[in-house]
């Protein structure tokens, strides 16, 4: 039993029908997961910086005004 979902597992595996498909799926999976682990941190991090100079040009500028 279980060397028949085996063999079928390793026959659909070596298929070539649908390789285009299962290309483009390991493909957008590691897009997804560059954007994960390199992108959002950076975003996550200048948010934080830009928050922080917000801060100082709004404090900078009542001081200017009052």
């Amino acid at each position: 039993m279980l060397s028949k979902i085996c063999s079928h597992i390793a026959a659909s595996l070596s298929s070539r029908s649908g390789a285009v498909t299962v290309d483009f799926v390991v493909l957008t999976a590691g897009i997804i997961t560059l954007f994960l682990l390199v992108i959002q941190p950076i975003y996550s991090g200048s948010r934080g910086l830009v928050d922080e100079i917000n801060t100082m040009l709004v404090s900078h500028a009542s001081t200017m005004w009052d």
